[in-house]
């Protein structure tokens, strides 16, 4: 089980605060679960940022520690993150508290191995699941899944009911969704007889 600690602070609810978070240098976010109800906290965005270069994304789970008087800590999954659609700045969080015996459905990101080979031959790779849903305990969850293609031709996939899942995880996604399928290049659409091609003109006369 990957498991990242991060400091945390409690903080107002609300619109107002959490834009005040993000110029002092938090992330605002929330968590939340069955101990602990709904708590509005922040996060360094710093420490925030180091961690998500080095892999923390949904379905990771973190070490909370809540910067208080009793320095309590908790165990969370981090569930969503919210970005900013054009700058793709992380703008909100949501964190559920869990148990370390607690089985949860998380979505885990599935990573492509092998698409060289399939461009080598003359295929394109297409990425139709970028991540599965999954159910496993909280110390079992996957940091991410791969999925090999360098065998498939042209016209071939992979689906769900395909791919290889560590012990004690159970997709929950449909069996025959598609994960990934491998197409031919797409070629150049050649001009109808009669048409121009770009950059071509009627030739000119003599003189």
């Amino acid at each position: 089980m990957a498991e990242i600690k991060l400091r945390a602070r409690f903080r107002e609810a609300g619109k107002g605060p959490a834009h005040r978070s993000r110029r002092e240098g938090w992330v605002p976010a929330v968590l939340y679960g069955r101990q602990v109800g709904s708590i509005p906290v922040q996060v360094p965005a710093h420490e925030l940022g180091r961690h998500m270069a080095a892999g923390l994304g949904t379905g990771t789970v973190v070490r909370l520690e809540l910067e208080d008087s009793e320095r309590r800590e908790w165990t969370a999954v981090l569930k969503d993150i919210q970005r900013d659609p054009v700058s793709l700045r992380v703008l909100h969080l949501d964190f559920q508290q869990v148990s370390l015996g607690d089985v949860l459905q998380v979505e885990i990101p599935v990573v492509i191995r092998g698409s060289e080979e399939v461009v080598r031959r003359g295929g394109v790779v297409q990425h139709q699941l970028p991540r599965v849903r999954v159910e496993c305990p909280v110390t079992a969850i996957p940091a991410d899944i791969e999925v090999d293609v360098s065998a498939l031709g042209v016209g071939e996939h992979l689906t769900v009911a395909d791919l290889r899942l560590p012990p004690g995880v159970r997709a929950v996604e449909e069996p025959d969704e598609v994960v990934v399928t491998v197409l031919a290049p797409r070629r150049e659409e050649e001009p109808a007889p009669g048409e121009e091609t770009p950059g071509e003109g009627p030739a000119e006369g003599g003189a």
